[in-house]
């Protein structure tokens, strides 16, 4: 804190507070109003993160509530360590919906409506990213905060898939089965597709992956198997071989259009 790092005019930028932590990086306020500076840890500097964030700045990339890099920083002796970004607000996706307390504290008000809303709000977004040729790579929830149903803010956006440089995020939930395993890798619009299907399900069956696993479950063999524990609505009559309890009630509460491309989508033989 008080660190001071320069900007590519060679201005100085005063980091003031912790607003994000990472393995890799710090995300602080600056003394420079409607301006964060995300600065890197040193194993996380490298030729590849300097190329791959000035190749984000030269594409103008400007939405509300994402947080697109905006410059390059150095330190004193010229040396790359982060990147400018806007700020963000809200909490994190991970923490205030997917957990029933955390949900019930922030938004006690909120019914499956409110739930939809904040899912299209986040594909609307993901949408305007594909229509800009990039994509999200392994989802991260953690990097999507909530405000409220119509505002969002995604961060960590120098983690993103763009031309030829990857997402560097792994995450076992979130990577189709095919890539299973394979810790780097470029994306594909269908393998895009299957991380934001698991996206929309642990929004609308808040916290719930597709697939069962617990302690004793290998994260990795689960979503491989494919064994979807929910019925196809039109194949099987609703809440047969269901998951019992709350998500056999959730579960039959969702469309039976969404049901099936879920179903079609997490199930071995969809």
């Amino acid at each position: 804190l008080g660190s001071v790092v320069y900007d590519s005019n060679n201005q100085s930028v005063r980091l003031v507070q912790q607003e994000i932590v990472n393995p890799n990086a710090v995300t602080y306020s600056t003394n420079v109003p409607g301006v964060w500076a995300k600065i890197y840890n040193r194993d996380a500097v490298n030729t590849f993160m300097e190329a791959k964030v000035k190749r984000m700045i030269s594409k103008k990339v400007e939405r509300k509530g994402l947080c697109w890099p905006t410059d390059i920083l150095r330190d004193q002796s010229g040396n790359f360590v982060g990147i400018l970004v806007p700020p963000a607000q809200g909490e994190p996706l991970h923490l205030a919906i997917f957990k029933q307390a955390k949900l019930q504290t922030y938004f006690p008000d909120w019914t499956k409506k409110d739930l939809c809303d904040l899912a299209l709000t986040i594909l609307r977004t993901i949408e305007y990213l594909h229509s800009m040729n990039i994509l999200l790579g392994c989802i991260n929830p953690a990097a999507i905060r909530v405000v409220s149903k119509d505002e969002v803010y995604f961060v960590d956006t120098d983690n993103y898939q763009i031309e030829g440089f990857p997402t560097l995020i792994y995450n076992v939930s979130f990577t189709p089965p095919e890539l299973q395993g394979r810790r780097i890798y470029l994306c594909s619009k269908e393998s895009e597709n299957y991380s934001i299907a698991v996206l929309v399900f642990l929004l609308l069956m808040p916290g719930k992956t597709p697939y069962p696993i617990d302690k004793d479950t290998n994260a990795s063999n689960a979503v491989t198997a494919k064994q979807f524990p929910f019925p196809n609505g039109k194949i099987h009559g609703d809440g047969v071989h269901a998951m019992a309890g709350m998500w056999r009630f959730m579960w039959s509460h969702l469309s039976p259009d969404l049901k099936d491309a879920f179903y079609q989508t997490f199930q071995k033989d969809g």
